[in-house]
């Protein structure tokens, strides 16, 4: 795939070989910028064990921080923790994080074993388009909820892309853990665009949050679509890339490449 990839796009890519998808994509992260590493069944332990707990899928700035203050630095730490410690940290999610440190998880890239749950939601014909994602365990701190914005962002504009429209009206969904759910909308100049829509969403978002409270749902929402001529010329960077972005996907499938800011879990 990393020969296919350089050969149709001449871009370096990297790929993780595993019995999970956890581990084949920390495989890649460590086979970057052009490698390809096998991570054979039984060794996943000892690889992950001297590894900044940052490399496990999931772990951002703020549970790392939370780690670094308890003492665990590495994912070997991390996996030699009592299982009631570390839910005095994580709470439901730690049995997860423990057996993401050890190199453990399911095989078969089934989604139940993400921590949200997402739905792609269609209108009719080109009317609308968004996406929705319910947490498995209601989420507080803002870094994560904006990164995870930052995804749905990208995952509705390319839905837009492909079926050739462009929006004019943007709509935040969000749902706090009482199950109040809150909706925002703005209209815009016709996009997209992750590059353009992320901005608005990220600020109905900062305008609409009550930060006393945590939330169980996001969603992102397209609608006044309209058709728009997707073979026109690319004329500047950010059309250059969604053009090798959506080849690669349409090649390799949607998950074959996330961008910077929506990789966080």
């Amino acid at each position: 795939m990393t020969a296919a990839i350089h050969d149709e796009l001449g871009l370096p890519s990297s790929a993780g070989i595993a019995t999970s998808r956890s581990m084949a994509k920390i495989g890649s992260g460590l086979a970057k910028p052009a490698g390809v590493l096998l991570v054979t069944d039984g060794s996943e332990a000892a690889l992950l064990a001297p590894l900044p707990v940052r490399k496990l899928p999931g772990i951002g700035p703020v549970a790392e921080k939370k780690l670094e203050r308890a003492g665990l630095t590495t994912l070997g730490q991390v996996a030699a923790m009592p299982l009631s410690d570390l839910r005095r940290i994580f709470g439901a999610w730690a049995e997860h994080v423990k057996e993401g440190a050890r190199g453990l998880g399911s095989s078969d890239l089934s989604r139940d074993r993400l921590a949200f749950r997402e739905h792609d939601v269609e209108g009719d014909s080109v009317g609308s388009i968004s996406n929705e994602r319910t947490f498995r365990a209601d989420v507080g701190d803002s870094a994560t909820i904006e990164s995870q914005l930052c995804s749905l962002c990208e995952r509705v504009c390319w839905r837009a892309r492909r079926r050739g429209v462009k929006a004019r009206t943007v709509t935040l969904k969000l749902r706090y853990s009482n199950f109040q759910t809150l909706t925002r909308s703005r209209t815009i100049a016709p996009t997209c665009s992750e590059m353009e829509l992320y901005p608005v969403i990220k600020d109905l978002y900062l305008g609409a949050r009550d930060r006393r409270r945590r939330v169980r749902l996001l969603g992102v929402g397209l609608s006044q679509l309209g058709l728009f001529d997707s073979q026109l010329p690319l004329f500047d960077d950010d059309r250059r890339r969604d053009a090798t972005v959506d080849a690669i996907r349409d090649r390799f499938g949607y998950d074959a490449v996330r961008l910077a800011g929506g990789t966080g879990g």
